[in-house]
């Protein structure tokens, strides 16, 4: 029957196969896991009174899981193997020592060894490195193969080791050399047929054209046609003194009748610009003003202007006139309301 892990620290091992970056997605028939596994392989030294220690707690977790007497089977899956067995004895690591199958479903946590101890990337710990787990101990509660569960938890780096490398040896594998190269080989590298590929090496140089350059104008004449005249632009001319302009006569003000005594404004020019002399001629006065005096034609000679008196003004009746000043003579008061002399 299944059972609650119980953790238990083991003491400094080498890990002699498995590693901790890359987890296991097949089994050992090569068939598809249903989830990847992560998987070490650590030995102890058989010397190591730690390991002994460690053993004893082991099985005491069995003899509680298992109190049918499943331990005694030949099958039951102990994750133990003896280094020194026979089929072992072969591998880097394995002779004089005791090794424990470490597995978990989930990637174990790495640290290194200082202290306070720091997370490292698993990568970081090479397969022949020593190191020490934190291993969860249980049985795996199948009747038909019973055995222990030793789930890796935790994974602390000690000590560095001679890395162990797995498959076939590399140097071993290409130790001789190759007896001949075959036509075409070569020790250095060949440029390639063709010229180099694009983008390689420095562009190619072309050397410069023959002639003068062409000119380029107009389109080419059609033949059997007088050639066409192409466009005739006058020379630009230098900037100077601004056009002059014909001068206009001064308008006459609509509506308004010539006043007597003065000539028709004249059609020409005014006498010298805009500058000199009179402005241009005059407007007609109108009812009660007198002509402005820049007016160039001269005004005849009048005499002096006389109003009309307006007489007495009336007594209002009911009231006594009012007496006479001595010395002083009769007020006259049609100065108050003078008439405007017309001027047609």
């Amino acid at each position: 029957m299944a059972s609650t892990n119980e953790f238990m620290l083991t003491p400094v091992g080498r890990i002699v196969a498995g590693n901790l970056a890359t987890p296991y997605t097949k089994d050992a028939t090569g068939k598809e896991r249903e989830r990847p596994q992560w998987f070490i392989a650590v030995a102890f030294d058989k010397r190591n009174p730690e390991f002994g220690a460690l053993w004893q707690k082991i099985a005491a977790k069995a003899a509680q899981d298992w109190r049918a007497g499943e331990t005694q089977r030949r099958d039951f899956s102990w994750k133990f193997e003896d280094g020194d067995d026979p089929k072992f004895a072969q591998r880097e690591g394995y002779p004089g020592h005791y090794v424990l199958k470490l597995t978990s479903g989930f990637a174990p946590k790495v640290y290194d060894n200082s202290q306070p101890v720091k997370q490292m990337a698993p990568e970081q710990i090479k397969t022949g490195y020593f190191v020490r787990c934190n291993i969860g101990v249980s049985g795996n509660g199948s009747t038909q193969t019973p055995g222990m569960y030793l789930n890796l938890d935790m994974v602390q780096f000690v000590a560095y080791g001679s890395e162990i490398q797995t498959g076939p040896d590399a140097n071993q594998v290409f130790a001789a050399p190759p007896a001949a190269l075959p036509p075409g080989a070569s020790a250095t590298p060949l440029a390639p047929v063709g010229g180099l590929p694009p983008g390689a090496g420095a562009p190619p140089s072309y050397p410069p054209a023959a002639g003068p350059a062409p000119q380029y104008g107009g389109p080419a004449q059609a033949p059997g046609y007088p050639p066409a005249a192409g466009p005739q632009f006058a020379a630009p001319q230098p900037f100077g003194a601004p056009p002059a302009y014909p001068a206009q006569a001064a308008p006459q003000a609509p509506g308004y009748p010539q006043a007597p005594g003065y000539p028709a404004a004249p059609g020409g020019a005014p006498a010298a610009g805009p500058f000199a002399g009179n402005a241009p001629g005059p407007y007609p006065p109108t009812n009660g003003q007198m002509p402005p005096a820049s007016a160039s034609p001269a005004m005849p000679a009048t005499g002096p202007m006389t109003y009309p008196s307006n007489g007495a003004i009336p007594q209002a009746p009911g009231y006594p006139a009012a007496p006479q000043a001595p010395g002083m003579p009769a007020p006259d008061y049609g100065f108050l309301t003078p008439q405007i002399p017309r001027w047609s």
